[in-house]
């Protein structure tokens, strides 16, 4: 993986599209597709570009914390149906809503919102890394 700064610390328009099409569900060569690059280029994005990464994981979270207030609203009652359909008999019907609960106590979208704490992260990671790779030499793993 190349680790590259965009030197501009801003997102180009294009980035910013692919960031809205990204969470709206669109998938990656789609995203790409539609703002006319190529899904190399997102990927390269979404792997090596600290600013577009920052601004992925901030509008991320901007869009989990809007929607969470919605569901906030909701819970209680969604809780009392799943928990009913808990007990049913029909074991995929069951099944499907357990999967549900798991889904729905997941937290926080996680990742850092600024390109600076991205590349901490990239750099925290590659020390791990070669810590790593020396303890496996070390123990001839």
């Amino acid at each position: 993986m190349s680790i590259g700064v965009n030197k501009t610390q801003e997102l180009t328009a294009q980035q910013e599209q692919v960031i809205m099409l990204l969470l709206s569900g669109t998938t990656q060569a789609a995203a790409a597709e539609q703002v006319g690059i190529a899904a190399e280029t997102v990927t390269r994005w979404k792997s090596g570009d600290a600013v577009f990464i920052a601004a992925y994981n901030a509008a991320r979270g901007d869009l989990w914390a809007a929607n969470f207030q919605k569901l906030k609203a909701l819970r209680t009652r969604a809780v009392d149906v799943l928990a009913g359909v808990l007990d049913s008999d029909h074991e995929p019907t069951k099944l499907k809503a357990a999967l549900s609960v798991l889904d729905l106590s997941t937290g926080v979208p996680e990742g850092p919102t600024t390109a600076t704490g991205v590349e901490e992260q990239w750099k925290a990671e590659q020390v791990a890394k070669e810590k790593s790779d020396k303890f496996e030499e070390l123990f001839d793993f």
